[in-house]
């Protein structure tokens, strides 16, 4: 259930106005016309209501938890299986993603990667 927000009349001119379709959204947040904290914010909530809880920024994954399960697994496996590992950037934002693409560079250079996980307690990291 939305809630609705009312702001001074004052603070009104401190808002920044929309760039492009405010229903549209991306997976990478570096193609968003404005990137702003409102934009980015907006972009995730939009996801989040679709139930695309991953989405991009550059190489980082931001992920929302549902807090429920989405059974998109399956489908992403199969769709990971059937690309070439030159295509990477084409999978839609994921943790597999992130996943194979450290590990296609473990291979390719015979060095470590890193992968960082960060969030609150109980934000679903272990998931």
């Amino acid at each position: 259930q939305e809630e609705l927000v009312r702001l001074p009349t004052a603070r009104l001119k401190d808002l920044s106005p929309v760039v492009g379709d405010p229903s549209a959204t991306c997976d990478d947040l570096t193609s968003l016309p404005d990137i702003c904290l409102p934009a980015v914010l907006h972009n995730l909530r939009l996801r989040f209501a679709s139930d695309a809880i991953y989405t991009s920024i550059g190489p980082v994954l931001i992920s929302v938890n549902p807090h429920k399960r989405l059974g998109h697994l399956d489908d992403f496996l199969r769709y990971c299986d059937d690309l070439d590992r030159a295509e990477d950037e084409l999978l839609p934002p994921h943790v597999y993603r992130i996943a194979r693409a450290a590990f296609t560079a473990l291979v390719r250079t015979g060095k470590s990667q890193s992968i960082l996980v960060s969030g609150d307690s109980g934000a679903g990291k272990t998931e």
